[in-house]
């Protein structure tokens, strides 16, 4: 009862067009070369009354079980998207959607999740005033473990907010002169705010570990911040995606081609892209 809403009507005179009565026979009709197979496997079936309706580049399918029926055939329980790779289009982004910005990590956390710093807590010689007034006026996520990121407004036992931590003797110094002061840790390593230019470093953790420091991991709190509202959206969409798909394959090169524009620079760094390649 559903053949009229799902195929052409015969033309005048010609004999009635019989379907395909199997699988085996469904796959014989589908036009060499048109890979339609994986996009019928893979994808989720339709049911309509008692036929299942698959879809493929090798055109639309009604089939009505028989016996144990089709489902067997199907392996939707993973998310695989509907178009499989012809979704496949690259980073995109809805017309006139707002540049990343501080405020992204609202809709991550919450604003009760992000805490000011009061002024009598701000250290004198953090003397970078754009940061106090992002400390201040916006304050930082309560973050206790992204893919190995913390930030701790409150601190935690390893450390009290905006500590001054020395920079090891044994790692090669950076161009900041310091002093610096701390904000959470990163892979292990402490991150820690520059309190005269206001950069954003990441303290490596033994002195052959230079390639993960990120050093700056940002030119500014403010840019750190947003990238990092920005990593953890990469990163929890990632862990949504299917291993093994154009989508997981490319994503992250779409995030840090995102980080990258936020400061023109220093968003492919190493520490940037360590989590978005190792789950």
């Amino acid at each position: 009862r559903f053949r009229a809403d799902l195929g052409s009507p015969p033309s005048a005179g010609s004999e009635p067009v019989v379907g395909p009565r199997t699988f085996r026979e469904l796959w014989a009709r589908v036009p060499d070369g048109r890979s339609a197979h994986g996009s019928l496997v893979h994808c989720p079936p339709l049911r309509i009354g008692g036929l299942t309706v698959l879809a493929g580049e090798g055109g639309l399918f009604a089939v009505r079980p028989a016996g144990r029926g089709p489902d067997a055939l199907f392996d939707a329980s993973a998310g695989a998207p509907v178009t499989g790779v012809y979704a496949d289009v690259g980073a995109s982004r809805p017309v006139n959607a707002p540049a990343p910005a501080l405020d992204d990590l609202v809709l991550l956390f919450g604003r009760d999740e992000i805490f000011e710093v009061e002024p009598e807590e701000l250290p004198h010689r953090l003397t970078h005033e754009p940061t106090r007034r992002i400390l201040i006026d916006f304050g930082l996520p309560d973050m206790r473990d992204e893919h190995g990121m913390g930030l701790y407004p409150f601190g935690d036992h390893r450390m009290d907010v905006l500590d001054e931590v020395p920079w090891p003797d044994d790692l090669d110094p950076p161009a900041e002169s310091g002093p610096f002061f701390q904000i959470g840790f990163w892979m292990g390593g402490e991150l820690v705010i520059d309190g005269p230019t206001g950069h954003v470093l990441r303290i490596p953790t033994q002195p052959d570990e230079e390639h993960l420091s990120a050093l700056p991991a940002a030119r500014s709190l403010e840019g750190f911040l947003t990238k990092v509202a920005v990593w953890v959206t990469g990163l929890r969409s990632r862990d949504t995606i299917q291993p093994g798909s154009a989508e997981a394959v490319l994503l992250p090169w779409w995030v840090l081609s995102a980080l990258a524009r936020i400061e023109d620079q220093d968003g492919v760094q190493p520490a940037w892209a360590y989590a978005l390649y190792h789950r």
